[in-house]
């Protein structure tokens, strides 16, 4: 696991940064009518800012959040995690 000292290391030396940084965007072309939300993780748990830090904790955690998120709304979001 990282620790809050070495994350920026991780991430410049992440080598899918550079795809998912527009990943969200790209996903919102795909679609009409969309608008972007933000879902607050928390962050005591979870040490990650892009998809290279995506652990099995943050996923439960942001798999829950977005169903929760899904079943209120009616059109698409894309929930970007923050």
């Amino acid at each position: 696991m990282c620790s809050l000292a070495n994350i920026g290391e991780v991430l410049i030396k992440n080598t899918t940064k550079e795809k998912t940084d527009g990943l969200t965007y790209e996903i919102g072309n795909l679609f009409n009518n969309y608008e972007i939300g933000t879902i607050k993780l928390n962050k005591d748990k979870n040490i990650f800012r892009n998809l290279s830090h995506l652990n099995c904790r943050g996923a439960k955690d942001l798999s829950k959040k977005l169903g929760d998120k899904l079943l209120t709304r009616e059109h698409t979001t894309i929930y970007v995690a923050e």
